[in-house]
């Protein structure tokens, strides 16, 4: 035959319980802090990754990633820029026309100007170290002894300045962030 549990018994079966259901809700809080820190932590890792990525990578994005192989090739047409810029100094920029013409010019006008095939080949060369589409070399301004190699879209330029760092994107006002490439030689980014 069966027992029923007696009174006493029931109150103990009972506290057991109750402690036992605390015990369990005070796990599962802890457990719940635990997940939700983990998870807090995980998303300022996110936010904070996303950000080194976008501030960094972004603005670095339009490096020339191998000077090396046209180093020789910017100094030669630094080399050119700067000697025309010394016969000349209202010289302040260069250019390459699709029909492999190099034109210089002034505050005032452009004149093409008669040069080897070496100089003409250096510039086509350097054009293919800037391969990202929406960072194609513009024109190669000269300024204080430097020259600035710039892209179209203004945010970007490879420099030649042998006497310091540069500051500025493109020998104008637009202030610069730099990057040491080599001797003498800068990666910029517009600021």
């Amino acid at each position: 035959t069966s027992k029923c549990p007696s009174r006493e018994q029931f109150k103990e079966v009972s506290k057991m319980l109750t402690k036992a259901n605390k015990n369990a809700a005070r796990m599962i809080v802890k457990i719940v802090i635990t997940v939700m820190i983990v998870m807090i932590v995980l998303a300022c890792l996110c936010v904070c990754s996303i950000y080194i990525w976008f501030t960094y990578t972004s603005k670095w994005k339009y490096n020339v990633e191998n000077f090396e192989v046209f180093q020789e090739d910017f100094q030669t047409v630094a080399d050119f820029c700067l000697e025309n810029v010394e016969k000349n100094p209202e010289i302040i920029y260069f250019n390459l026309s699709g029909n492999n013409t190099i034109y210089c010019g002034t505050k005032s006008d452009a004149q093409e100007m008669d040069v080897s095939n070496d100089i003409i080949n250096s510039f086509r060369n350097i054009e293919h170290a800037f391969p990202d589409s929406d960072a194609k070399l513009d024109v190669i301004y000269c300024a204080d002894g430097a020259v600035y190699f710039t892209t179209h879209n203004g945010l970007y330029s490879v420099i030649y300045s042998p006497t310091s760092k540069p500051t500025t994107l493109s020998g104008g006002n637009t202030e610069a962030d730099t990057k040491k490439i080599t001797d003498d030689w800068y990666h910029a980014v517009k600021k």
